[in-house]
């Protein structure tokens, strides 16, 4: 593939528990096709597979993390008495979501250990969040990786937001539509971005989506915060050319229960769409390229130099 040359960058957005499935299956492809990123960005599940890969942590370890992945590990529910008294008697005064959270903080740092710092990456690694009192995404690049991707994956109503310096953070994907050109401010010099997203998901037949989840309010408000996804985004930003990885898997997937079975099914799709469409991208691109040359006009002839009386040589 003609891409070494390049500087590339990779952004990994959202998807909820299908996103770590998926992810990981496109991370897979990227590494069994050459590519070492410059620089990795993580928006919600995102920065939970890109925190794995910018740490170096190897394919068959990502899978095998990811088929052993129980709700156990990273979901801390909040009892429904609590719940029911919170209602009731404190009317929802402090009432932030069904979930803490502070089990996917550990679940990161569990498998990050001493490495669970920004500066610790063998690729330079970021992670987005939203600032909830000001609407804007903000980019965290130092000090513990598990507490801002803790930030980046608080769906709202679901996941309670994380406390950061003082300021509560949401999920790290909402404004999905910004993250190439925040990747850019930090990086300007990539020649191309990888940009995977599982925010985005193709309409399904029946109901089976939100009937047969355990807890659907999870999938109504990730349904929700992806109805004004873009369908085509733009081919590049400046020099910079886009690569829009976007399987839309329709496969239902529940968070509170991890299907080993189904996990696989998810990674393999994701890793044969990433390593088709990568590799046809870079062939089409240098194929292009070649083709652009051989329609050049040939070179001018250089001028003919005078003879020592000052005439052109015959």
């Amino acid at each position: 593939m003609e891409h070494k040359q390049f500087k590339i960058g990779l952004i990994l957005i959202g998807g909820s528990l299908k996103g770590i499935f998926g992810h990981t299956g496109v991370v897979a492809a990227i590494r069994d096709l050459g590519i070492q990123p410059k620089v990795i960005l993580g928006a919600s599940a995102g920065s939970i597979v890109g925190s794995f890969m910018a740490v170096g942590l190897d394919n068959k370890w990502m899978l095998n993390k990811m088929m052993a992945l129980t709700a156990d590990q990273f979901l801390d529910k909040i009892g429904r008495f609590d719940i029911l008294k919170e209602f009731i008697i404190n009317k929802a005064k402090n009432f932030r979501g069904f979930i803490k959270g502070d089990k996917l903080e550990e679940y990161v740092h569990l498998a990050l250990l001493d490495k669970d710092d920004f500066n610790k990456t063998v690729i330079p690694f970021y992670v987005s969040a939203t600032d909830l009192k000001t609407y804007k995404l903000r980019l965290f690049n130092t000090g513990t990786i598990s507490d801002k991707c803790r930030a980046s994956t608080a769906i709202p109503m679901m996941f309670q937001p994380k406390m950061i310096d003082g300021q509560y953070y949401i999920d790290g994907a909402i404004l999905k539509d910004d993250l190439p050109k925040a990747l850019l401010d930090v990086h300007p010099d990539l020649d191309y971005i990888i940009v995977s997203n599982f925010s985005y998901e193709q309409s399904t037949e029946d109901n089976s989506y939100l009937e047969d989840d355990t807890f659907p309010m999870v999938e109504i408000v990730r349904r929700a915060m992806s109805i004004n996804e873009k369908y085509t985004w733009p081919k590049r930003i400046g020099k910079t050319k886009l690569i829009y990885l976007a399987p839309g898997l329709t496969q239902p997937v529940d968070i509170f229960k991890p299907n080993p079975a189904l996990a696989k099914s998810v990674f393999k799709d994701s890793y044969k769409y990433a390593r088709y469409h990568i590799e046809r991208y870079f062939k089409h691109s240098h194929q292009h390229q070649v083709k652009k040359k051989q329609e050049l006009p040939p070179p001018s002839p250089p001028p003919t130099p005078p003879t020592a009386n000052g005439e052109p040589s015959v």
